[in-house]
């Protein structure tokens, strides 16, 4: 494969076997390829990154794991899969509450905030209702 590369030198070529293209879902790179996507993808998952204040009491002063009630323990710094998505949770230093990522399918979300008949409905969920969905538990 030959690429055509502009950077901030100028114009080069590369010749290489293999192009990955890690720019996201809409990926411009697998585009100018022409690479179709024959995958699946849905508006029914969300992902949210957040600073969330965690009771001292639900994180382990030893390990740095996050002990969920009615769910356990997700230790911290590591992708924890859950039936619903995948959750984590790291303490950084110095920063004023714990870093949480979240992707999971979110109950009640719907595709279209116009359709349907709900008129309560959200299109998309509070963080902390984003948060309690990944384990199941309230956090």
């Amino acid at each position: 494969m030959t690429l055509q590369v502009s950077g901030p030198d100028g114009p080069y070529t590369i010749e290489t076997r293999y192009l990955i293209g890690a720019d996201g879902g809409h990926s411009i790179v697998r585009k100018l390829a022409g690479i179709a996507f024959p995958g699946v993808t849905t508006d029914e998952t969300i992902a949210r990154t957040a600073h969330a204040v965690v009771p001292a009491e639900l994180v382990d002063p030893v390990t740095g794991r996050l002990d969920i009630p009615g769910y356990g323990p997700i230790p911290p710094f590591l992708h924890h899969r859950t039936e619903r998505g995948l959750f984590v949770y790291a303490a950084l230093p110095g920063a004023p509450a714990p870093l949480m990522y979240l992707l999971g399918k979110v109950a009640g979300m719907r595709r279209n905030p116009h359709a349907g008949p709900a008129d309560d409905a959200r299109p998309y969920p509070t963080a902390r209702e984003t948060i309690n969905s990944c384990p199941g538990s309230d956090l």
